[in-house]
């Protein structure tokens, strides 16, 4: 089988949630012997040097990519408003790249056409155009509309007109492209109820997990009495992260010092607004990127994703559960993973609350090693990544089967 990849970022070295997502789909994908055709759109605001990269995995994988400026400007933002389309979508298009696409697409046929994320989904009529026999899917990281949505509820700032005007056109046009493409691929159980809702046909949505090789992945430790460091990790270009920390510093941080002063709060992540390196927090350290995202979880000794709104699932926290780090959450940041309140991570969308919870686990270390064991366990049972890509490509087969039958 071979599979063209086509995706909003390059993907390596894997930097944030999504980046990790599409390296691990491509190593799943390479473990089915596919033969992987990766083509980035290299935005300009994250742009990354093309490095070539592999898996040891049986299947075979191309790499292209092109630079292409997707940046926020004034005037495309006026212009906008007067055309009708997402501005989330729209700024994605780029002439070059599509002529770029069109090369590749009559250079040789693809049995499928995946689209990693809905942005790039802007290029599905070039797709339909020149490879109209490939299987077209989408891989729905998110429901995007949705994070919008659910950022607009809790955020009342001078461009809320503006998000809410593009919320409308968004929702609009994934619904369309839901109708549109062969075949749906959201990463969580919840998303897929969005996306069957959208299609009125279960048939063409596909849950496929985000996977992860525990196996290769070290064990959280760290449970000894010691600091009682809590620490958070994230992409901070994606406003719903921003939003979240600063609900948490503002509601949560305060409540957790009168019950614990002796607690300390370190965040990392690119791109952090300079406010909080100016100002930070009292007992609180911001370190910026970091080189190594691992070192820097096993270092804490609890995890803390206070997420108001998005979509999809969070990857961090993915990662953190298979390394066995104890975790506490809102409901939001842990919706679409299969966990239990209690069992794997500690629940709280209240500050009261989710201070509680923070403090009891800085002080129980019955109870983060149960959390430990449990979660790690929960990602060795539904989240390997091998059984997760044998399971699409077993889907892919049929699929085809099917259209040949008819």
């Amino acid at each position: 089988m071979r599979l063209l990849l086509l995706t909003n970022k390059y993907p390596y070295p894997g930097r944030d949630g999504s980046s990790i997502a599409i390296l691990n789909m491509i190593q799943g994908l390479l473990s089915q012997d596919i033969e992987v055709h990766l083509f980035a759109l290299n935005a300009t605001r994250v742009y990354v040097h093309p490095t070539q990269f592999s898996f040891d995995e049986p299947g075979q994988l191309y790499i292209k990519s092109m630079r292409v400026n997707t940046d926020f400007t004034l005037w495309s933002l006026v212009r906008n408003l007067f055309s009708g389309q997402s501005y989330h979508v729209e700024r994605f298009y780029n002439r070059k790249f599509e002529e770029k696409l069109i090369d590749i697409l009559t250079s040789r046929t693809f049995d499928v056409v995946q689209f990693e994320g809905l942005s790039m989904t802007v290029y599905l009529p070039t797709v339909r155009k020149y490879a109209p026999k490939s299987i077209v899917s989408l891989r729905a990281h998110n429901v995007e509309y949705k994070i919008w949505e659910r950022w607009l509820a809790h955020n009342r700032s001078i461009i809320s007109f503006f998000v809410k005007m593009q919320v409308k056109r968004l929702k609009k046009y994934e619904k369309a492209i839901a109708q549109q493409v062969d075949c749906i691929l959201p990463i969580s159980d919840v998303d897929r109820k969005e996306f069957v809702a959208m299609t009125k046909n279960p048939a063409k949505v596909q849950t496929v997990h985000f996977g992860l090789k525990v196996n290769n992945m070290r064990r959280f430790s760290n449970f000894q009495f010691g600091r009682k460091k809590i620490v958070h990790l994230a992409s901070f270009d994606w406003l719903p992260n921003r939003q979240g920390i600063e609900w948490f510093l503002a509601e949560v941080w305060p409540k957790i010092l009168k019950i614990c002063p002796e607690a300390e709060f370190h965040v990392a992540g690119r791109n952090m607004p300079d406010k909080w390196l100016k100002n930070p927090s009292e007992k609180v350290s911001f370190h910026g990127e970091i080189s190594s995202p691992i070192e820097f979880l096993l270092s804490g000794k609890i995890l803390v994703v206070p997420l108001l709104s998005g979509s999809g699932v969070r990857i961090k926290l993915l990662e953190a559960l298979a390394l066995g780090m104890p975790v506490v959450s809102t409901v939001v940041g842990a919706e679409g993973i299969e966990v239990i309140n209690g069992e794997h991570i500690l629940l709280a969308n209240d500050p009261q609350e989710f201070a509680h919870a923070v403090c009891l686990l800085l002080d129980d270390e019955a109870m983060r090693r149960q959390l430990s064991f449990n979660g790690r366990k929960l990602i060795e049972e539904h989240y390997d990544l091998t059984s997760i890509a044998c399971s699409l490509h077993q889907y892919y087969k049929e699929f085809s089967d099917n259209r040949i039958s008819y």
